[in-house]
C-alpha cells in the first residue's frame, strides 16, 4: 500500500523550499492542459503546496485542496508557504491528509489533480495513479509525474539541482523510465486515457 508522504518530513520541507523559484513557471506548464478555467484543483502528496498555490494566481475564480498526506506537513503549511502566499489567494486554500480514496468517495471530483513526485508514492499496482484520477471530475484531468517543467530558467534549475537530487536520493527517489511510467499506466488501467511528456521531466496527462 502507497503512502502519500515520505518518512522524513524535515527534509521533505526543506526539499519543498528549495523549490521555491521553479513553482511559477511549473504551475503555467501544468495548466496548458488544462481546459477552460478550474474551479477546483487538488494537489496531493508530500511535495504538494508551491504550485497549487501559484495556480491559484492563474486561476483567480478556483480553491486549492492539498492533501499533503503527513499531519507535520499541514500543521506547518502556512509557515512553509507563506512566502508565496499573498492576498489574492487568501481564504482559497485548505490543507488536509485525506487518503485519495476518501478524496475520490467525498466529493464530486476536481477540474484539476496533480502530484509532483509521484514516483516516490509508486508500488507494483500502480495503485496512487488509479486513485488519483478517481479523483477528477468529468472534463477534468490529472498531471502527475516529476520534474522542473520545460520552462524553468536554466540559471535556477543549476542553483539548486545538486542539492535537490542529493535530498531527493537521501528520501528515497526511485529512478523511473518512460517504459516503467507506461506499465504503471497500463497497470493502473489508464492507458487509454493517458498521454506522456517528456517536457522537462516525466509526466502523465490523464484526462476524464
Amino acid at each position: 500500500m502507497y503512502s502519500l508522504y515520505v518518512p522524513d518530513t524535515a527534509l521533505t520541507r526543506e526539499v519543498n523550499r528549495l523549490w521555491m523559484a521553479v513553482y511559477p513557471t511549473l504551475a503555467r506548464f501544468v495548466a496548458l492542459f488544462v481546459a477552460g478555467q478550474p474551479k477546483r484543483i487538488l494537489e496531493t502528496g508530500c511535495f504538494s503546496g508551491g504550485t497549487g498555490i501559484e495556480l491559484l494566481k492563474l486561476y483567480p475564480e478556483a480553491r486549492l485542496t492539498v492533501a499533503c498526506g503527513s499531519p507535520e506537513l499541514a500543521e506547518n503549511f502556512r509557515q512553509d508557504w507563506i512566502d508565496l502566499i499573498d492576498a489574492g489567494i487568501e481564504g482559497r486554500f485548505t490543507c488536509c491528509t485525506d487518503t485519495l480514496d476518501s478524496i475520490a468517495a467525498g466529493r464530486d471530483g476536481y477540474d484539476l489533480v496533480f502530484c509532483r513526485g509521484v514516483f516516490f508514492f509508486l508500488d507494483d499496482e500502480a495503485a496512487v495513479l488509479s486513485d488519483l484520477a478517481a479523483t477528477v471530475a468529468p472534463g477534468g484531468c490529472l498531471v502527475a509525474g516529476g520534474g522542473y517543467g520545460p520552462d524553468t530558467p536554466d540559471e535556477v534549475i543549476a542553483a539548486i539541482a545538486d542539492e535537490s537530487r542529493d535530498k531527493n536520493n537521501a528520501l528515497g527517489r526511485r529512478l523511473v523510465t518512460v517504459d516503467d511510467f507506461r506499465r504503471s499506466i497500463a497497470r493502473a488501467g489508464l492507458e487509454d486515457r493517458a498521454e506522456i511528456s517528456e517536457q522537462g521531466g516525466l509526466w502523465a496527462i490523464i484526462r476524464n
